[in-house]
Order: C-alpha cells, then sequence, then structure tokens
C-alpha cells in the first residue's frame, strides 16, 4: 500500500500496475477490501457533513489575513486523510492472516506515515515498527513537533528508525529522544559513483541543477526569470518521476543525462536527498534560497554549503497574529 496520493489512478493505470507486479512477492492491501465496507464508506460520504469551526478567530501575517487559504489547505488534508479510511479494515486482515511479527516501511512523516502506524499499534502493540528514512528530514520539518503537543504520541513513532545519513540522524536524536537510530550504509558505492560522474571545470559555460520532486516549479521559474540574461547555461537533470512540462529556452534547458557535459557549478534543491551525498564525498555544490520559502535543511548543513543566491528580505519584520 501507499500513500493517498495514490488513489487517483484511472482503471487502465491500476491494470498496468498489476501487470507489472503479478510475478513479484507483492501483497496489495487492496486486494483485502471488501466490497461490502466499500459500500458502508460510500453510503457513509453521502450523508457526510463536514464542520469547518476551526476556532480560529483570524489568521493574519502582516495584518493580511489567510484564514480562507487555510481553510481552504484544512479540507484538502480532510479530503486525503478520509481516503485512507479505505484501508482500516483491510490492515488489520493482512496483520491477522500472516501473523505479522515485525513491519519494516519507509517513514511518510505526515498524515500516512502516522496513520499507518497508528493502525499497526492499535491492532497489536507487540508488533515492531522499523522505519526507513525516505528523502530528506531535518530539525526544520515540522510534523514530529506537532507531535510533541500530543500525549500519546508513542503510538504514531516507529520502534527503531534507519536513517540514511549522519546529518538526518543527529536530527531524528534531536526530534524524538529515546527512540534508536541507525545510519543505513547500503548502497553506498552507488551513490559514491553517481556524485564522481558530475565533473567540475571552473571554465565550463554550462551549470547543473539538480530539482526534488516537489520543488521543481519553484527552480524552475526562479532561473527562467531571474537568470534570462546570464551568459552561462542551467541544465536541468529532473527527477524521474518528474512530469513537470519543460520549455526549453536561451540559456535553460533540460538533458538527460549529467555524464555527458562538465560543470562551472552544481545547484542542488533543498528538497533533494542528493545533498547528502554530496555532503559526503566533499564535493563543492550550491543551493537555492527561494526567498518566500523557508529553509529545509538544518542549521549545520547550511553552515557547509553556499547559498547561490541570497534571500531578498522586503519586509524584514513579518508578524503572525492568530
Amino acid at each position: 500500500m501507499t500513500d493517498e496520493t495514490h488513489l487517483n489512478h484511472s482503471i487502465f493505470e491500476i491494470i498496468q500496475i498489476i501487470k507489472k507486479q503479478k510475478f513479484k512477492n507483492v501483497i496489495n492491501i487492496e486486494s483485502l477490501i471488501s466490497i461490502r465496507y466499500l459500500i458502508i464508506l460510500i453510503l457513509k460520504t453521502l450523508f457526510l457533513k463536514i464542520e469547518c469551526n476551526f476556532n480560529l478567530d483570524d489568521f493574519k501575517i502582516n495584518g493580511l489575513s489567510f484564514k480562507k487559504e487555510i481553510k481552504f489547505f484544512f479540507l484538502i488534508s480532510f479530503l486525503n486523510r478520509s481516503k485512507l479510511n479505505i484501508y482500516n479494515d483491510a490492515i488489520s486482515s493482512f496483520l491477522r492472516k500472516f501473523d505479522i511479527k515485525t513491519v519494516h516501511m519507509y517513514l511518510f512523516e505526515y498524515s500516512f506515515g502516522f496513520y499507518l502506524i497508528n493502525k499497526i499499534k492499535s491492532f497489536s502493540k507487540k508488533i515492531k515498527i522499523i522505519g526507513y528514512q525516505h528523502g530528506i528530514f531535518s530539525e526544520n520539518l515540522m510534523w514530529f513537533d506537532v507531535l510533541k503537543s500530543i500525549r500519546n504520541k508513542k503510538k504514531y513513532l516507529p520502534n527503531k528508525i534507519i536513517s540514511s545519513n549522519i546529518y538526518s540522524a543527529n536530527d531524528y536524536k534531536k526530534k524524538l529522544g529515546n527512540i534508536p537510530i541507525e545510519i543505513n550504509k547500503k548502497n553506498e558505492f552507488k551513490k559514491q559513483l553517481f556524485v564522481n560522474e558530475v565533473k567540475i571545470n571552473n571554465n565550463s559555460k554550462n551549470n547543473i541543477i539538480f530539482p526534488g520532486l516537489h520543488e521543481f516549479d519553484d527552480l524552475y521559474f526562479f532561473f527562467i526569470n531571474t537568470q534570462k540574461n546570464n551568459e552561462k547555461k542551467f541544465l536541468f537533470k529532473l527527477h524521474p518521476k518528474n512530469k513537470f512540462k519543460f520549455t526549453n529556452t536561451k540559456n535553460v534547458n533540460k538533458i538527460k543525462s549529467h555524464k555527458l557535459k562538465n560543470f562551472s557549478k552544481i545547484i542542488i534543491s533543498q528538497t533533494s536527498s542528493l545533498i547528502y551525498d554530496f555532503l559526503k564525498m566533499k564535493k563543492k555544490f550550491f543551493v537555492l534560497d527561494i526567498d518566500y520559502k523557508s529553509d529545509l535543511l538544518s542549521s549545520r548543513i547550511l553552515k557547509k554549503i553556499e547559498l547561490f543566491n541570497k534571500k531578498k528580505f522586503y519586509d524584514k519584520k513579518i508578524t503572525f497574529k492568530v
């Protein structure tokens, strides 16, 4: 099973996914969802009424109200969380049918991950959950801070965490305290090989950009709008799952391979886990600091790397009023 973002596939896409998994040792949790349970959920949605009382008089930044925007995101979050209800009975059926003792899972540090861990622990506290870091993690990500206010927060947390790097491991320890943390040392050679394939030549007229999956449009429009008069080229090597419609310009282009050229600068998105690999190999790179986004990287990492740009604080004093 996976998170709610994958519940929007068409019937054709679902058939293709099933075909790919046909000969693999894979059990689809969806196969354990009963028709009866789906009918009950459908009937419930027909009579569903969402009460949107936030106990929030207003949400202002510099005197400007954002209550309407907060309400919109609340409804989207409510919808995405509600989609997960189709798994309520199926998860218990799976755990019971196969007598599961240990669960290894990617850590989704938001609604889906907390939902899944809670369902497993509610079924049996004896099941050990080992969570593996998925993507980036730093002290600046907020979801574990939200959990601090919950009395029974342990029911949303794994019994053990396997981090992908020393920086994230230290941040997990800061956030979670007494949960055992280990560092995953698998695939080290493959990661080192990738980093070494990116060749630096200070005289090159090309810069390479490695955007993350979820921040590509921000980086793309930044370089389109701010670097159009730059003599150097900015070449995007996209994340394999990125479906953004890319339009080449005079000096902003898309490339299929990072091996075919030399580059004067390497620019990596703050949402990309490549940052950890380049840090470990001590290879110089830059990150982009977007003025309308907060930093995702830990303070320890930001001290070690250079910014491609610097934030422009148009209004240095920002006041939040709730």
